[in-house]
């Protein structure tokens, strides 16, 4: 029987092994991820399981494994809350080429790792931005059948202006007059 060359040999080992990490996630994802987050306006303080991390905008790192919620409070609005849910994650399936190509153990070890780690899934939304409204000033507490003006001292750059408040002549209330 010839003997195989010592570098076919290394070159067989070296694409046994590489094929067999290719599937891992827990190598090329991790247990964590990071999910970012902010809110507007912004300085909202976060909260994830009620343990306060900081402030926004902000980058968190979260384990993989289990579902997260998050909630932003800033005072003088209400606050905005968003649950991360834990997915399945794709590069988990590179586990079938070690099983395909390992013959079979490779591969399991690889999704087992996976799986006990929590590589084998990712968090979604991976981005969250909190509108955080006023206290106070939401639309839905507003009857459809009234009409209602709202003053501001700080108007968001978006809004369109319908009209000014004016003092009425002789009186101590105030007239909308509206934009041209």
């Amino acid at each position: 029987m010839p003997k195989t060359p010592p570098q076919l040999f290394h070159a067989i080992a070296a694409s046994f092994v590489l094929i067999n990490l290719l599937g891992c996630a827990a190598i090329f994802s991790g247990k964590e991820q990071k999910v970012q987050v902010s809110s507007m306006p912004a300085q909202a303080t976060i909260f994830v399981e009620n343990e306060r991390l900081g402030t926004t905008p902000a980058t968190l790192v979260l384990e993989r494994s289990s579902d997260h919620r998050i909630d932003l409070e800033l005072p003088g609005y209400r606050p905005a809350s968003v649950v991360l849910t834990n997915e399945f994650n794709p590069v988990t399936l590179g586990n079938i080429a070690g099983c395909i190509f390992g013959l079979g153990i490779p591969g399991l070890i690889g999704f087992a790792v996976d799986f006990a780690t929590g590589a084998a899934y990712k968090l979604s939304p991976e981005q969250v931005i909190g509108q955080l409204e006023r206290e106070g000033a939401a639309l839905e507490d507003i009857d459809p059948d009234s009409v209602h003006v709202f003053v501001t001292l700080d108007p968001d750059p978006r809004w369109e202006l319908v009209g000014y408040l004016q003092p009425e002549a002789h009186s101590q209330r105030l007239v909308i007059e509206l934009a041209r």
